[in-house]
């Protein structure tokens, strides 16, 4: 019974923002129930996964009929695989994967706001949490599409949590938590498979603070859990490493962002095409997967400043993209979805522009701007968290390592919806700075 009267008194003091979160997904997920358009281009390499784990028992991120490739092994970690395979035992549809995508989502955002009522900012966290729902439309589309991005998210968020809990508590085991959460994050996607080094400093320095042997232990679960799915791949496939994915990202997204500004679309896709076949003739995978990041490097050494160029220009992305393909992809019926404002701009300079303006419906035009505008206030939100009080420097050091590392390793291929996973966390000092800004105005 006291139950019941705990969560009636929940909703009633939290009626406005649980009917925005339930208004807000209710609404994509309807749009993903009419157009059914709930897949990507990686969407495949998931739900193939669950489905040879049922029929194999073998974690291969592609259709078992068609010939079997080494990096299909490896290509994804296993856990969102396992997630789809566990939904799927209640209901074997992808739609009902969806459902319980936006219920996560409602669940991590109630979560955050939660987390932080002790530090007297959680009603302003409401706020800038439907805002950001509002104007970064990537985190509903993600949440709505067959993609690890939203379990992602919900693991950082819980690993934030229980290093909040040791900074108030004092105690270990919420530290050996954290590093579990993060273990758990790695195998939902390899983004973090490199974070498991200032991580290790990081909880190092927590150690020396408290002296505790579990927090020792505990720093060590990362690097070895880490290690046990690259020999778990060293024994498929020969060759000793976390993922494929790094194989695929080195010739698309590293040296393909230094041959398309050097040699144009076309001819990129040739030189690449060319290390590609090479590569094939190869037939052992490790000397393969050797030979095409030998000659990824060779473009991004012989270009390092074109190459420098293009990762600082996708870190700007990464913090500042609208998102406009994916709201493509998930709106498939909105009209002039092709044209892009700074691609005109590169085009056709302010004639590009006016072109721009006078083809492209002006509330997509007001929409998108709004989102830009978003994202620059939460970039400065995030370049301004060091100076919050409320947050202790652990939590804050914690925050600006994960949120700068992500940024960086998304290199040249910045998008929109890499960022998802860290959205919540880039709104944590947004009402300190509302605060401040008041006061000075």
């Amino acid at each position: 019974m006291d139950f019941f009267k705990i969560a009636f008194r929940y909703i009633n003091s939290n009626k406005w923002f649980l009917v925005a979160l339930f208004v807000i997904h209710a609404f994509y997920f309807s749009v993903a129930l009419k157009y059914q358009d709930i897949y990507t281009l990686d969407s495949d390499e998931y739900t193939q996964t669950a489905v040879n784990l049922i029929d194999h028992g073998v974690f291969y991120n592609y259709f078992w009929e068609q010939e079997h490739r080494p990096e299909y092994y490896t290509l994804r970690p296993p856990l969102y695989g396992i997630f789809i395979l566990v939904v799927k035992q209640i209901c074997d549809s992808d739609l009902f994967v969806i459902f319980v995508q936006n219920i996560l989502s409602i669940f991590s955002f109630i979560f955050f706001v939660e987390l932080f009522r002790s530090k007297g900012i959680s009603e302003a966290l409401k706020v800038v949490s439907i805002l950001a729902l509002l104007f970064f439309p990537t985190q509903m589309i993600m949440a709505n599409s067959i993609m690890s991005d939203q379990l992602l998210q919900i693991f950082l968020i819980l690993a934030l949590a229980n290093l909040i809990w040791y900074v108030d508590s004092r105690k270990s085991h919420y530290l050996l938590w954290y590093n579990i959460m993060l273990i758990l994050a790695v195998y939902t996607k390899p983004v973090l498979m490199y974070f498991w080094i200032p991580n290790l400093f990081f909880c190092l320095y927590l150690y020396f603070q408290d002296r505790q042997k579990l927090i020792f232990i505990s720093a060590l679960l990362f690097p070895l859990a880490i290690y046990i799915w690259c020999a778990r791949n060293e024994a498929q496939t020969g060759l000793f490493h976390f993922s494929s994915i790094k194989t695929q990202n080195i010739l698309d997204l590293n040296a393909g962002a230094v041959l398309l500004l050097e040699e144009g679309e076309d001819r990129t896709k040739e030189i690449k095409d060319s290390i590609l076949q090479k590569a094939e003739r190869i037939e052992m995978y490790k000397e393969r997967v050797e030979y095409i990041h030998s000659e990824s490097m060779k473009i991004i050494r012989g270009n390092l400043v074109l190459y420098l160029y293009a990762h600082a220009k996708g870190m700007v992305n990464f913090m500042l993209a609208a998102g406009r393909t994916d709201m493509v992809d998930f709106f498939p019926d909105k009209p002039n979805e092709e044209i892009s404002l700074i691609r005109e701009f590169e085009k056709g300079g302010f004639a590009g522009i006016l072109y721009y303006f006078t083809q492209v419906n002006l509330f997509l035009i007001v929409f998108m701007f709004s989102i830009v505008l978003w994202n620059i206030l939460m970039l400065v939100g995030f370049l301004t968290f060091s100076f919050n009080p409320n947050f202790s420097l652990v939590v804050r050091l914690f925050v600006f390592v994960l949120i700068s590392y992500i940024c960086f390793v998304c290199g040249p291929g910045g998008y929109a919806r890499l960022k998802m996973c860290i959205m919540p966390l880039m709104l944590l000092n947004l009402p300190y700075l509302f605060r401040r800004l008041k006061e000075f105005g």
